[in-house]
């Protein structure tokens, strides 16, 4: 199973949350070898350029397994789709909630969310070696 040495279509990956031009991206393994069980983790850091400035932005890339044996025993068709709706859909249905109920507690205690995809192919309903969700590195926080 190879390194991944950079994400590919990092800037459609942002476009939602960060926008701006990806004009770097350094990408390596975030865990030491053997810790990878149902996913591949990468630290992530690339430099944005918007609005005539750059900002550094440090993540965390939670990738698929490549092998089709880990794939089923983890279900990473469905889990993976599932994560991503705890970020898309969970979270923002849970911070909406509180904001409803007019309590002053924000819930701030989840990691930035930067984007997520199961596939380089918008019209894809399969989870591949493309997908991948991409939050705040919570050591830079």
């Amino acid at each position: 199973m190879g390194q991944k040495t950079d994400i590919p279509d990092l800037e459609g990956l942002i476009k939602d949350t960060i926008g701006g031009h990806v004009i770097e991206q350094q990408v390596a393994s975030l865990l030491p070898p053997g810790e990878n069980y149902g996913s591949i983790m990468y630290k992530v850091d690339f430099t944005v350029r918007k609005d005539g400035t750059e900002k550094v932005y440090h993540t965390v890339a939670k990738c698929t397994p490549l092998n089709a044996f880990t794939q089923k025993m983890f279900n990473t068709q469905e889990t993976f789709k599932g994560e991503i709706a705890w970020y898309t859909t969970v979270i923002p249905a849970l911070k909406q909630f509180v904001k409803e109920q007019g309590t002053e507690q924000k819930i701030d205690f989840f990691q930035k969310y930067y984007g997520g995809r199961i596939s380089l192919d918008p019209a894809s309903e399969r989870v591949d070696a493309d997908g991948v969700i991409l939050t705040e590195n919570l050591k830079y926080s």
